[in-house]
C-alpha cells in the first residue's frame, strides 16, 4: 500500500536524514551502517524502510531538476529578472546536499590524462 505523505512527514523525513549524513555524504561507503539508518528513520516515522527510502529518493532527483532549472537560467546574458529560482517548497530544506554532491558520470578526465601523461612521458 502507497503511502500518502503529508508536509509534516516530508518536513521530517527531511531532518531525519540530514541528521544522518552517511546516507548522503557520498565519501561514506558503509552498507551496513547506511541501512541501519534507513532502518531508524523508517521506525521513527511509522513508515516502512522501501516507502521512506523511495520517497526521500523522489525529493533528492525533484531537488536535483529544480537546480539544474536555476543553473540554466543562469547563463550568461541573462538578466536577473530571467533567472529562475525554484519555488519548489522543499528546495531550501535540501540545500545541505549541495555540500558533498557528486556529480554521476562527470568528471575531469582530460586532467586526469594529462596528469597520466607527464608522469609517463
Amino acid at each position: 500500500m502507497e503511502v500518502v505523505w503529508s508536509n509534516n512527514q516530508i518536513s521530517k523525513l527531511i531532518e531525519l536524514y540530514h541528521q544522518r549524513s552517511i546516507l548522503w555524504d557520498a565519501s561514506n561507503k558503509d552498507k551496513l551502517k547506511k541501512n541501519d539508518a534507513w532502518t531508524d528513520i523508517a521506525a521513527e516515522l511509522h513508515i516502512s524502510q522501501k516507502e521512506v527510502e523511495t520517497k526521500m529518493h523522489i525529493l533528492r532527483s525533484q531537488f536535483s531538476r529544480e537546480k539544474k532549472k536555476n543553473k540554466t537560467s543562469k547563463r550568461t546574458g541573462s538578466g536577473s529578472e530571467e533567472v529562475i529560482k525554484s519555488k519548489w517548497q522543499w528546495f531550501e530544506s535540501l540545500q545541505f546536499l549541495l555540500c558533498c554532491a557528486t556529480t554521476s558520470g562527470t568528471s575531469d578526465t582530460m586532467g586526469t590524462f594529462q596528469n597520466l601523461m607527464v608522469t609517463f612521458w
